[in-house]
């Protein structure tokens, strides 16, 4: 710019920005090194002290989770390896899209899609899940006057279309003082809780079915095998079929077998049966 005595600039201060321009008395606009002296400088607009210190925050807290996570992954790792070694690859891969090439896993949860589909239908959210489990109080006998077992015989009636088979309902809190007590091995907890579990009958072919039902239930109980055949009095049925156990492993596979070989009354009771089994050992 020419030696000039008397000039004059102008700004203009925004929160990101700072226009500038410089003139002569006469607001003509003057040059600097050839250029016409003009223009605007942006910036970053300014964070409070509040402001800066919340994501800061932020992202301590978020890389804390993530160190956590890892480290959970790390302590279940060699476990779940034995049950389900594809278990923390399926979850890592749960946002990639169906048509990502990277995605080897269509479930998440479980090892198929219909397991899946079964526990988010009554799980939809985490929130749902944790709900669940803190509500998860074994009991036998219901807050509400219709406990798990009154389910099940309930459900045995809509099974059986002449006799109905039942499931004692008299010692409830004696099989739930059995299964908590921590001084009885786990057969002698068996056999106590298929005794209570008898209901008295008329007549030596009722007693004998309330009998088998109330053992095929304790064993259930207690994650022993047990037979659907003898559960629901069936015949001409490949035995081997009918067997179960929900310890097992592969469970859910399992379970998605039997819904072309039972009725829905059966499905139920023995999802009913999997609930109950599922709060003993949550508890």
């Amino acid at each position: 710019m020419k030696e000039i005595k008397d000039y004059i600039i102008g700004l203009d201060i925004g929160t990101n920005s700072c226009g500038y321009v410089v003139t002569d008395k006469q607001n003509n606009i003057l040059k600097l090194k050839g250029k016409t002296a003009i223009g605007a400088r942006l910036f970053k607009e300014g964070q409070a002290a509040a402001d800066r210190r919340s994501f800061r925050t932020t992202r301590r807290r978020l890389a804390r989770r993530h160190w956590r996570l890892g480290l959970l992954e790390e302590i279940f790792d060699p476990e779940m390896e034995k049950i389900d070694p594809n278990f923390f690859r399926r979850l890592k891969e749960s946002d990639y899209s169906p048509k990502d090439s990277r995605k080897q896993f269509n479930a998440i949860v479980f090892k198929s899609i219909k397991a899946d589909k079964r526990f988010y239908k009554k799980y939809p959210t985490i929130y749902h899940l944790r709900n669940a489990f803190k509500a998860a109080k074994f009991s036998l006998r219901g807050e509400d006057g219709i406990g798990p077992v009154d389910k099940l015989n309930d459900l045995l009636k809509e099974i059986y279309s002449e006799y109905s088979p039942e499931l004692a309902t008299n010692n409830l809190s004696k099989i739930e003082d059995i299964i908590k007590d921590k001084n009885l091995y786990k057969q002698d907890k068996l056999k106590q809780v298929a005794t209570l579990l008898i209901k008295e009958a008329d007549s030596k072919d009722k007693a004998k079915l309330n009998k088998d039902i109330a053992k095929q239930v304790a064993n259930s109980f207690m994650g022993y095998m047990f037979r659907l055949d003898t559960l629901f009095s069936l015949t001409d049925v490949d035995v081997k079929d009918y067997k179960l156990k929900f310890s097992d492993a592969n469970i859910d596979e399992s379970l998605d077998d039997l819904t072309s070989l039972l009725t829905d009354a059966q499905i139920e009771f023995v999802l009913e049966l999997q609930s109950i089994y599922n709060t003993i050992v949550l508890n």
